[in-house]
């Protein structure tokens, strides 16, 4: 499971639901590739290509290390706020590698063209944050075939996962994995 954090935001956010995916998947927290100004933190440049080239590179140095290789042809990418935008380009330039996507507090709502691969998006939004486009964004995939849903991450402001993160995630999780199942489990 690939994580791509907001503009400028936190690479470990992800701890905040990671016990929701532990039996499932590693999380590989992948960190933007344009320097944030005034911070150490990152922001993400447009390049799904370069974005796949740096996921794979991750994924290998981790194989590496854990002594066991990692399934590299199905993977679910997460992606908070901007993190989200990118996912979405994931899914768009490769949905045979990237079936299953979890789109948080994404600042556009999702275009249908970018799931025609027939795999999973779950599209999330926080409570105490704006969401109508992504509400709307999700109906839209529903009704247009696409294998979606829409869930809310109750007490949630933008830039956090709220008291109910790890439930709601794992809801999430469930819920892609149950429509496109992973092709192999990695050790």
């Amino acid at each position: 499971m690939i994580y791509l954090h907001g503009r400028c935001g936190d690479p470990h956010a992800f701890h905040a639901w990671d016990q929701a995916v532990a039996q499932r998947a590693t999380v590989i927290s992948i960190q933007g590739d344009v320097p944030c100004e005034g911070s150490q933190r990152t922001t993400w440049s447009r390049s799904a290509s370069g974005l796949d080239r740096r996921i794979s590179r991750a994924l290998t140095a981790v194989s590496a290390e854990r002594g066991a290789p990692l399934d590299e042809t199905s993977l679910t990418v997460v992606g908070y706020s901007l993190g989200a935008s990118r996912a979405e380009d994931l899914t768009r330039a490769f949905p045979g590698r990237y079936p299953r996507a979890i789109l948080v507090a994404g600042p556009v709502a999702p275009e249908v063209g970018s799931f025609t691969g027939g795999g999973a998006v779950v599209v999330v939004a926080g409570a105490l944050d704006r969401r109508a486009h992504l509400q709307e964004g999700a109906a839209a995939l529903i009704a247009a075939g696409v294998v979606a849903s829409y869930l809310i991450l109750p007490g949630a402001a933008h830039g956090a996962y709220g008291p109910e993160g790890e439930r709601v995630m794992g809801e999430a999780f469930s819920w892609v994995f149950e429509r496109v199942p992973s092709l192999a489990r990695s050790p």
